[in-house]
């Protein structure tokens, strides 16, 4: 396979599908280093027509071991093998959009590599927050400081063979790697690293052009918004983030843009894998286990729907192996799938045959069949509840974790209500409660959720989100100004 100098991909993905099958046809392996996305290019002052299939203006891949010492892992090494520390692995490609809008064209490459062209497997473990990365099978990277090794940010390394772990050994004893490093004596599960705590299902922002199509320039905004208002998880991809009216790579796409987003500011990122046909979702779960995000989340299958708790843990046990690496989380919303099986019964029969079920998101007004939740198997699993309105009565029971979506625009009445339950301020809580209620009816009048959710954001947070996509229908201009004067006249525009 053999790239020129004005070779043309007419999609993002037709590209990305081509340089996996280069990679692997001529043993190398590149990264996405530098990217700049249409939306960003537009905002720079470019005003050229661009086919929006092609995602990014311009982007740069280089070789992964542009940042790294290469060791050859022959028996003898070469006595000249250049330091790639200083000055790394020359070879990149880099491509444009074309003159005419409609391709990203080939415009510069560099082919010579400094080192042999043998590519590590790498395998990504999302635990606690942080990326770890196995080297080997006994020791694995404990922060995120990749930095300290590399300067290859997010791309994760697994050494392997017989000279890989003299090298492993070097690195460990280099003094920029104390701290860094720990012995993997233990089986991975879920239990270790439950969050806990507030999450907010974040909504996906589409341009409004004729595609929709996804606007992931604003993400970083939106990121740092909800944690500057003292939000710390995020969940993506859901249905309130209309993961199911998205392709698989569109899905794929915001999940890489998320885990981007909040690397830095440390909030942990849940990916939705759910509502689509098994292999999609399989696909999803795959894909998020290897860029390292903190948790996955699914939905039943909504085809099949499991009709026992038996057939519901097969179910999991299959999304579950996909993302071997990653804590699972399962979301029960019966007034929305029609699967009615207990969450009780469920937890407390799956407890070691899905080692890395971490809990469930229990969208339902039944608060007793969530408390059996809570309680199932000593406590075990996180129990997250997914109804905005029943927060005080719920967090009164026990819960002390919740994904809401009104966490998007006011994530005071949440906090405030979780803070009051804890300081036994009972009737404080109930208050605040009764205030988000009065204000989440007098909004949901206008329209589905989803659309008055978006319209929410555009006037009561800095962060504009767009429309929803088809199938759903945006609010209508004299609704969204019915909505405005709502807002205004309770204070919240």
């Amino acid at each position: 396979m053999d790239l020129d100098i004005g070779y043309r991909f007419d999609s993002y993905n037709e590209l990305k599908d081509y340089l996996n099958k280069f990679c692997e046809a001529t043993n190398t392996k590149y990264w996405k280093r530098d990217a700049r996305t249409i939306g960003a290019s537009r905002s720079s002052g470019n005003l050229k027509e661009v086919n929006p299939d092609l995602v990014y203006y311009e982007l740069k891949f280089t070789c992964i071991y542009g940042g790294i010492e290469f060791k050859s892992r022959a028996h003898h090494r070469r006595k000249s093998s250049p330091s790639l520390k200083s000055n790394g692995c020359p070879s990149y490609l880099r491509f444009k959009v074309s003159e005419d809008g409609e391709s990203l064209q080939l415009v510069a490459m560099n082919f010579k590599h400094n080192h042999e062209l043998t590519v590590p497997e790498k395998r990504v473990l999302p635990i606690g927050g942080r990326k770890r990365v196995l080297l080997g099978n006994d020791f694995e990277i404990k922060s995120k400081r990749l930095q300290d090794l590399t300067a290859l940010d997010n791309v994760e390394l697994e050494q392997e063979g017989e000279d890989s772990s003299n090298d492993l050994l070097q690195m460990l004893q280099d003094p920029k790697c104390e701290g860094i490093f720990e012995s993997k004596t233990e089986g991975l599960t879920a239990e270790n690293y439950l969050f806990k705590g507030l999450v907010v299902p974040v909504l996906t922002p589409f341009h409004d052009d004729a595609k929709q199509s996804l606007n992931l320039d604003i993400i970083p905004t939106y990121a740092n918004f909800l944690k500057d208002n003292g939000v710390d998880g995020v969940l993506v991809n859901g249905p309130i983030g209309e993961g199911m009216s998205m392709t698989v790579d569109e899905r794929k796409l915001v999940t890489e843009a998320w885990v981007d987003a909040v690397a830095e500011i440390k909030q942990h990122i849940i990916v939705h894998v759910g509502g689509a046909p098994l292999p999609d979702v399989l696909e999803l779960a795959k894909h998020s286990d290897n860029i390292g995000v903190n948790c996955i989340m699914c939905l039943p299958d909504l085809f099949f729907k499991p009709q026992s708790v038996e057939e519901l843990i097969t179910y999991i046990k299959l999304v579950s192996d996909a993302a071997p690496h990653t804590p699972l989380l399962y979301q029960h919303i019966p007034q929305k799938t029609n699967v009615n099986i207990h969450m009780g019964h469920f937890l407390q029969e799956v407890s070691d045959k899905v080692p890395m079920l971490a809990g469930i998101e229990f969208s339902s007004s039944a608060l007793d069949e969530g408390y059996a939740a809570l309680k199932a198997d000593d406590g075990k699993f996180a129990v997250f509840l997914g109804v905005d309105k029943l927060m005080a009565g719920a967090f009164m029971l026990g819960f002390n974790s919740g994904i809401f979506s009104t966490l998007n625009m006011w994530p005071t009445f949440g906090q405030n209500i979780c803070h009051l339950i804890e300081q036994k301020k009972a009737e404080e809580a109930i208050q605040v409660q009764d205030q988000l209620n009065t204000i989440v009816d007098s909004v949901s009048k206008f329209g589905n959720w989803i659309s008055v959710l978006k319209i929410l954001m555009k006037y009561s947070t800095p962060v504009n989100v767009g429309i929803p996509r088809k199938p759903l229908t945006p609010l209508t201009e004299d609704q969204e100004k019915e909505l405005e004067l709502e807002l205004t006249k309770n204070n919240f525009c």
